[in-house]
């Protein structure tokens, strides 16, 4: 059966990693070719392949099909909702998903964006909304968060935002889902006694599943230490509930029943508690993997059935898959049955028993923490690459970590924390109790947390064959027994990957990396040894801005912890907005600036034709503005040219026609390879007389997903293409990167949205 499941599982993903999906009659006709196959032994792992890829195909294409049509893009509409998530709340906004009531127009949930509502919504509470909406769409940099495939696994069909009406109002009198109430008022039970700081976080995550409360510095430091898993009630917290339940229906009963067999009613007992955790906690994934688990287990054992682990795995994977097809594309999903996976074969060949002569407390002791550190580690290694490949970074110090914390955390935080959350009512006082006991030990397990740190993975977006293989290596650790030569390779191959960097450019070439910022700039330009940054893209009017969710993500998954050279175009929004974000999140040199801008104070230079500076070979030229000048706004942009050899690249900000026309008058415009459109393709910016002076090879614009400015404008894109320009647009292709080398020129272009098309991946942006 785990030849099946696993044949089910591989052609259950292969639509995932497809740019569109097969005919629907295709994909039905898969399905009815399996079982018709599966009738020959010889031809049932092709079966069990066609099924899975025709459930998932079918899946993959109703959820397609039931986002916002792109043609409804920005449309503006009334409607009801019940709100399905706990709303996150951060700075001036609120985010929370909702399904439209009595909308089948509508995508069947929505996430919407309410700036300073004038109430908060809660879990299961209705209300009459005005909303834009707007077609899923995230950015798209080379080892950037795909915020597009999120929404899809979510179920997502359109994104948008609450408008500011006077007609948002809660409906009152509407029934909240019972299931709901339970959630809410444990979580607020729980902000109530620890006075909604991060323990009570960290506890209504593990008791209700409910994660808004974590704040973005909480789930860093969780990433840093390998410890996120502990935010989301795994598989492990199921089986713990059940397994209390389990022990505390059998003590009880035995006290009434004397020594008759109580085991098939204590264990229907556990399984009703993992159960209702389940639910409780959101039904997430990994919940659902460890439920379904001790269902089977448990009806093995009241009927009397032998049942291999294996065959266990292998069939809640089979059950799974045909229910949920989609479910696969969830990390938790894989990692969750990666890891019982993992323990399941390090359990069978590396955990020893205690002999008869080791009775003693400490060797059983000692004999119990060595288990414990093997598992630890046939953990780590086992999952390294999923880890890696999922999330782009890797914690070193997880395995120790975790085998200090997940003692604590599991065996006194979410018992004493669930038993707190059951003892309600009458018996709150009690159940408080027993909440703040699972306070102490997550006080303990926090601070060891705190104290912990790692460094993010940068290759992981970009895995040719021989870094994929150096991945895989950790797994020998796995795959061969105890003894076997080369098990020792794995260590070398976890230190290799940790350590890995992407190659800085040759002296003599530069690499520009045009990030996806949306509407707005954000370039970095990399040599040998510097690092320059042009612009940092937008701000957002919710708080946080493009640095911290594209910037600084790309540039430590590059390596790169200095920026030498930071070049602020001009002061509007779109282009100097991340400049906070930037600055706090790492170390920054030189500052230049084309208009003063107050938040840098001293530390800025104003940006003045004539400037250059010289690095590995390549030669950055400021051409624009010129001292003692009056340009204010776009027209204040630094304009900066970097020349390798013969081969140049011009970064044009938001200049406009006034300027294009005077530097093309002053002869400061030279043939480039590579030209940033100026102002994302306005038309008062890209005349004719800076065309024809640059006649570049590509023209890039940097401009958001169908923005409300019309933005390129068609006029500009047409006279960049008549000068023989390829015409790349970052709204359709996302990030984009090229190496100009001093010997071979341009080399080949990378389009990050076109590189890494996927089934959920939006349409072109016109």
């Amino acid at each position: 059966m785990l030849k099946f499941s696993l044949c089910l599982l591989a052609g259950a993903t292969l639509p995932a990693y497809l740019a569109g999906l097969p005919d629907s009659g295709l994909l039905w006709a898969s399905i009815v070719i399996a079982p018709l196959l599966g009738a020959s032994g010889r031809w049932r792992p092709l079966a069990f392949l066609l099924l899975g890829f025709g459930l998932a195909g079918l899946d993959a294409s109703r959820r397609l099909d039931e986002r916002l049509d792109v043609g409804r893009h920005g449309e503006r509409t009334a409607v009801s909702v019940r709100v399905d998530s706990f709303p996150e709340a951060d700075e001036l906004v609120v985010r929370f998903t909702a399904r439209p009531i009595g909308r089948p127009d509508l995508p069947s949930r929505l996430r919407l964006s309410w700036y300073m509502p004038v109430a908060t919504p809660a879990l299961g509470e209705t209300w009459r909304l005005v909303v834009r909406l707007r077609v899923p769409h995230g950015y798209a940099n080379p080892g950037g968060f795909d915020y597009e495939g999120w929404l899809f696994r979510a179920g997502i069909g359109a994104t948008g935002y609450v408008e500011p009406e006077r007609h948002n109002y809660r409906i009152h009198g509407s029934d909240v889902p019972r299931l709901d109430r339970i959630r809410r008022h444990v979580d607020g039970r729980l902000a109530r006694l620890f006075e909604n700081d991060e323990r009570a976080a960290v506890l209504s995550a593990v008791v209700v599943g409910a994660r808004h409360r974590i704040s973005r510095e909480q789930w860093e430091r969780f990433a840093r230490t390998g410890t996120s898993h502990l935010m989301a009630v795994s598989g492990l917290h199921i089986g713990l509930a059940g397994g209390s339940a389990f022990v505390v229906a059998w003590a009880l009963a035995g006290l009434v029943a004397g020594r008759r067999n109580l085991r098939d009613l204590a264990l229907i007992a556990g399984v009703a508690c993992a159960t209702g955790y389940a639910v409780l906690s959101g039904f997430a994934v990994p919940a659902r993997r460890a439920l379904l688990m001790a269902a089977i287990a448990a009806l093995a054992v009241l009927f009397r059935r032998r049942l291999a682990p294996a065959r266990l795995l292998a069939l809640t994977l089979i059950l799974l898959i045909v229910a949920d097809p989609l479910a696969l594309l969830s990390p938790g999903f894989r990692l969750s049955f990666a890891a019982v996976a993992v323990l399941l074969v390090s359990a069978g060949q590396y955990v020893t028993t205690n002999s008869g002569n080791m009775s003693a407390v400490r060797s059983r002791m000692s004999v119990a923490v060595k288990q414990l550190g093997v598992l630890q580690f046939s953990l780590l290694a086992g999952l390294f690459p999923l880890v890696v490949s999922e999330f782009g970074r890797f914690s070193p110090l997880a395995p120790f970590v975790n085998v200090i914390v997940l003692p604590i955390f599991n065996v006194l935080t979410v018992p004493l924390a669930l038993a707190g959350a059951l003892l309600d009512g009458p018996l709150e006082p009690l159940g408080d109790g027993f909440l703040v006991l699972s306070d102490h030990g997550l006080r303990l397990a926090l601070a060891l947390i705190d104290a912990a740190g790692a460094r993010p993975l940068a290759w992981a977006d970009n895995v040719t064959a021989e870094r994929l293989s150096v991945l895989l290596l950790p797994m020998l650790v796995i795959v061969r027994p105890a003894g076997w030569p080369g098990r020792r390779v794995a260590a070398i191959a976890m230190a290799a990957v940790i350590a890995d960097r992407p190659a800085p450019p040759p002296p003599g070439c530069v690499d520009y990396h045009a990030l996806d910022v949306g509407q707005g700039l954000s370039v970095v330009l990399q040599t040998h040894r510097h690092v320059a940054l042009f612009d940092t893209g937008p701000a957002f009017r919710g708080g946080g801005s493009a640095a911290r969710f594209a910037v600084l993500p790309f540039l430590a998954r590059r390596g790169i912890e200095r920026i030498d050279e930071l070049i602020v175009s001009h002061g509007d929004l779109d282009h100097a907005g991340g400049l906070r974000d930037l600055i706090r999140g790492i170390r920054v040199g030189n500052v230049r600036v084309g208009e003063s801008i107050p938040v840098l104070g001293r530390a800025q230079q104003a940006c003045m034709a004539g400037d250059r500076w010289t690095w590995d070979g390549a030669e950055f030229r400021v051409l624009h503005p010129r001292r003692n000048t009056r340009w204010r706004g776009n027209n204040a942009s630094c304009v900066l040219e970097v020349t390798v050899g013969n081969h140049r690249l011009l970064l044009t900000g938001d200049i406009e026609s006034p300027v294009e026309k005077l530097l093309a008058h002053r002869d400061r415009l030279r043939a480039a390879d590579v030209v940033f459109v100026p102002h994302h393709g306005s038309r008062t910016s890209s005349t004719d007389s800076l065309v024809r002076a640059t006649r570049p090879e590509i023209a890039l614009i940097s401009a958001g997903f169908r923005n409300r400015w019309g933005q390129p404008a068609e006029a500009v894109t047409d006279r960049w293409r008549r000068a023989g320009a390829r015409v790349i647009n970052s709204a359709e292709a996302g990030g984009i990167s090229q190496r100009l080398c001093v010997d071979s020129g341009p080399q080949e272009l990378r389009a990050t949205r076109f590189a890494r098309r996927r089934v959920w991946s939006p349409p072109p942006a016109r």
